[in-house]
């Protein structure tokens, strides 16, 4: 990624934002490393670095649903500066939640428990069994528009 390209990946408001975070700040300067796991509220930023020798704030990301301070805390961002070349960057925004005892009831009632990024339709079958779903598909926040991913879940 690049400067240039980070505000049509992340998008620059909660309307056009693309995935967990969005561009908050106009005219990003090249980023330092930077790793932060969660946010604090309640604006739920991210204060991108500059590149050394630099000290100023390269850029800042928000939280796509500050709203939402049990979720937009648990959003973890990472950029990292890649060798070559030395204009680009790799930046991630990651999401974990955990939610035990779940009913189909409670994966599609509002608000959904991992509505921050994954939407449930009910097929009318039984609960699955325990298990760990991966994600399928979709395509990297630099497609336009972004791909969306999926999975089915069978009933057990």
């Amino acid at each position: 990624m690049t400067t240039a390209t980070l505000a049509n990946a992340l998008g620059t408001s909660v309307a056009t934002a693309n995935g967990l975070v969005y561009l908050q700040s106009p005219d990003p300067q090249q980023p330092g490393l930077y790793s932060q796991n969660t946010s604090v509220g309640p604006d739920f930023t991210y204060a991108v670095p500059e590149a050394p020798p630099a000290i100023g704030t390269a850029f800042t990301l928000a939280a796509v649903d500050s709203g939402g301070s049990a979720d937009a805390a648990n959003i973890s961002v990472s950029v990292v500066p890649d060798p070559a070349p030395a204009t680009t960057f790799t930046l991630t925004a990651s999401w974990t939640k955990s939610v035990n005892n779940l009913t189909l009831a409670t994966l599609t009632a509002a608000p959904p428990p991992f509505g921050l990024l994954v939407t449930f339709a009910p097929g009318g079958g039984a609960l699955p069994a325990p298990g760990t779903v991966t994600l399928q598909g979709g395509a990297t926040a630099s497609s336009t528009p972004a791909a969306p991913a999926t999975a089915t879940i069978l009933s057990s």
